[in-house]
């Protein structure tokens, strides 16, 4: 599992940095987490495709994700979903080795 967490330490110091505006900062920090984790999400699928060779669609559809809050600064990406059928794998049909020999001569 991969975790990113905003302490309550790391809060007082953006909202130090932000000055008058510190109020603004749950809300800022929260759209940062959402963007991160929808950027995340796509990563994911897309390294997921690549190791497997299996077509993206499959694991971005059972990915969702609970956005951030001002009041709660967690956003979680959550899969589930049962095994991916044969038919989401990329498959190719073997070629043949005569096949082969003759492009040789």
């Amino acid at each position: 599992m991969i975790e990113y967490k905003v302490d309550e330490q790391m809060l007082e110091e953006v909202q130090a940095k932000l000055g008058e505006m510190s109020r603004k900062a749950p809300t800022v920090i929260s759209r940062a987490l959402n963007k991160v984790a929808v950027t995340a999400r796509v990563d994911l699928a897309n390294k997921a495709q690549a190791t497997y060779t299996v077509k993206s669609g499959g694991f971005k559809k059972d990915m969702t994700i609970r956005k951030a809050s001002a009041g709660r600064l967690e956003a979680v990406i959550h899969s589930q979903g049962k095994p991916l059928s044969i038919t989401k794998f990329h498959t190719t049909a073997p070629v043949s080795y005569t096949h082969l020999r003759a492009h040789e001569t």
